[in-house]
């Protein structure tokens, strides 16, 4: 990594890289929604290979400086595709995005501008980016994804909602989710992230292997329809 991460454990959320060490094999693909740096993109690029395929989708433009220096590093620029976007429920146009740090944060996100709760940090700047659904990059990709990740810091919903096509197909991916209900709209979007899940027919468990039906601040993995429990 570059010299800003000195400090980072070598291994990033580990329970995170065990998921994807089981589930993932040679040829896969992997979809990163909020990729920041590249911690989970890079070691999914190892496991998923050279047949495989990783997109790395991140709004900022200052962690995108570091995803690319880091990418490069590891000598990963033909394995890994990155996209500057934001992922939320419409495809197309732009969003507001909001910055931490002058947006060399994990924690930038779609949901500071409304100043929704008071759990918003302080925002250094506003600015707008360009807005992609899943669905519509379902339409542009030639590959299903095999597994993405979801880490927006309070947009979970916005990105779950923009995936509906998705999450409903015969082959509807598995999911990395890392909830953070302080940073959502509303006390109720849990309960809808629960319930949009469900009824695409997802199994939802927590880094203990948990079946759970009430999200927390956590990362939870959640099994579609096609994989037999």
């Amino acid at each position: 990594l570059g010299p800003s991460f000195a400090t980072y454990s070598p291994t990033y959320e580990p329970h995170v890289i065990a998921w994807l060490k089981q589930w993932l094999t040679a040829g896969d693909v992997f979809w990163d929604v909020g990729a920041n740096f590249g911690f989970t993109a890079m070691p999914t690029a190892r496991i998923v290979g050279e047949s495989g395929r990783v997109i790395a989708i991140e709004p900022s433009q200052g962690n995108l400086k570091h995803l690319r220096r880091n990418i490069s590093l590891n000598e990963m620029t033909d394995a890994i595709t990155i996209m500057e976007a934001a992922v939320c429920e419409k495809h197309g146009g732009t969003i507001t995005l909001s910055l931490l740090n002058d947006g060399v944060s994990p924690s930038n996100s779609l949901m500071f501008s409304e100043k929704t709760n008071e759990a918003a940090p302080e925002v250094s700047q506003e600015i707008e980016v360009s807005a992609i659904s899943l669905d519509g990059l379902l339409v542009q990709e030639d590959r299903l994804p095999t597994m993405g990740k979801i880490d927006v810091e309070g947009a979970e919903l916005k990105v779950l909602e923009g995936a509906s096509t998705l999450l409903n197909h015969e082959l509807a991916p598995l999911i990395l989710l890392a909830v953070h209900p302080f940073w959502q709209s509303t006390s109720g979007d849990c309960h809808k992230i629960v319930s949009l899940l469900q009824d695409a027919g997802y199994h939802i468990f927590d880094s203990t292997g948990q079946s759970v039906e009430h999200l927390v601040f956590k990362e939870y993995f959640c099994f579609p329809s096609r994989i037999m429990l």
